[in-house]
């Protein structure tokens, strides 16, 4: 009977696909329908009764109720003309003659390479950084960078997942919420850091308050995560006119938090200079002039480290907005050389770069047992010796 009912619901579908053919339309590819109310309604018609007939065919031979609705989320597929996307994951959730590879979203299998290898370093820095910061007890930080070289790490798993299956809905979801999210954690470990550095150099050398650092910049990148959260939230949603709505708030989030990061580094470059050229409000001898400019070996090595790494994160953004802005599917998010380059090397660098320039080994005056005695230390002395001490310290312990 199953067998029967097939071969009808076949030859039917051969007809319609034969009809569909005849229509004056550019594109009648049958896993690919125009909304209604384009140019060529009878196409769209046809080719919906087409999706219909084979869906239900699937459905018998496996003995599953009909499908009453071939519309299904519309996040995965090519643009049309007029913008809207839509695509059956009923019928492709596998590589087929049917359903090829470059009608994915991403439009290529990502590669396991490359992918196993960003894996394995978001690994092994998320257990770097959750190490470091018990040893150097510095709760804040190690939450904030551990969070997201451990989304990266997942993000990554789910690109495997999708070399397995290009049509990987699980694979397609768990990496997009976790590559997008995940870096504004990292950008927040550096937030965090910078207050200690105001406090320690000297708050008078800053355009605003320590406590303004933390207040003003984790509460920007909290908010941006929120929206970008949100943003996922809605574009993974079954509503086709969502969608949108949800990619915008995703481009929204990565924008504010692009916007958020260039004024950080605005002010974290006034108050270096600050600190490198005039290092205290009164006189000083040429004698710590001179002190002034001899930092030590290792906070150099920190600072740079923390610097470039901000740097990394800042250039991620930069290429996600334009890329996320040109909507699912979109010419740029079809590249995966230029994604690998410049979201996947870049996040890979600053969460490397977080790792081995640890501030609990590089800067001991932000750990918690270390604070409060380099900040009398700080009263007692210039700050350059206090920094010299402590990098003194930490040789001696380890």
């Amino acid at each position: 009977m199953v067998k029967g009912s097939t071969r009808k619901l076949l030859s039917k579908a051969d007809e319609i696909a034969e009809r569909i053919s005849k229509c004056p339309s550019k594109s009648n590819q049958f896993h690919w329908l125009q909304p209604r109310g384009t140019r060529n309604e009878e196409a769209g018609s046809l080719a919906e009764a087409l999706i219909m007939l084979i869906l239900n065919t699937t459905a018998l031979v496996n003995d599953k109720p009909p499908y009453k609705n071939v519309y299904s989320h519309p996040s995965r597929g090519r643009p049309h003309h007029n913008g809207d996307m839509v695509h059956y994951h009923q019928i492709c959730t596998e590589v087929t003659p049917q359903c090829p590879i470059v009608d994915t979203t991403y439009g290529y299998r990502p590669n396991l390479a490359a992918n196993i290898i960003l894996l394995v370093i978001f690994s092994v820095c998320t257990l770097a950084q959750i190490f470091l910061g018990v040893r150097h007890r510095l709760r804040a930080f190690t939450v904030a960078t551990a969070v997201g070289c451990g989304g990266e790490a997942i993000g990554y798993g789910g690109r495997i997942m999708m070399h397995v299956n290009p049509w990987s809905q699980a694979g397609f979801k768990v990496q997009i919420c976790c590559l997008v999210l995940a870096p504004s954690f990292l950008a927040a470990g550096i937030y965090l850091t910078l207050k200690h550095l105001v406090i320690f150099f000297g708050a008078e050398k800053s355009r605003i308050r320590p406590g303004l650092y933390t207040v003003i910049f984790i509460s920007c990148d909290v908010l941006s995560i929120l929206v970008q959260a949100g943003g996922g939230g809605i574009a993974a949603s079954d509503e086709s006119n969502l969608v949108k709505i949800g990619d915008d708030l995703i481009v929204a989030g990565i924008s504010f938090q692009m916007v958020t990061m260039f004024v950080c580094m605005c002010l974290a470059v006034d108050f270096g200079y600050r600190v490198f050229k005039h290092h205290s409000m009164r006189d000083v001898t040429m004698a710590e002039v001179e002190e002034g400019r001899e930092l030590p070996r290792s906070f150099r090595y920190y600072a740079i480290c923390s610097s470039v790494a901000f740097v990394c994160i800042f250039i991620r953004c930069i290429y996600r907005v334009p890329e996320m802005a040109g909507g699912w599917g979109a010419p740029l998010m079809r590249q995966q050389a230029e994604f690998m380059v410049l979201d996947g090397a870049m996040i890979a660098t600053a969460a490397i770069l977080m790792t081995v320039a640890h501030p609990g080994i590089f800067f001991p005056a932000i750990g918690s047992r270390n604070r409060k005695a380099a900040l009398i230390e700080r009263d007692a002395a210039s700050p350059i010796e206090s920094l010299q001490a402590d990098a003194v310290n930490e040789k001696s312990r380890v």
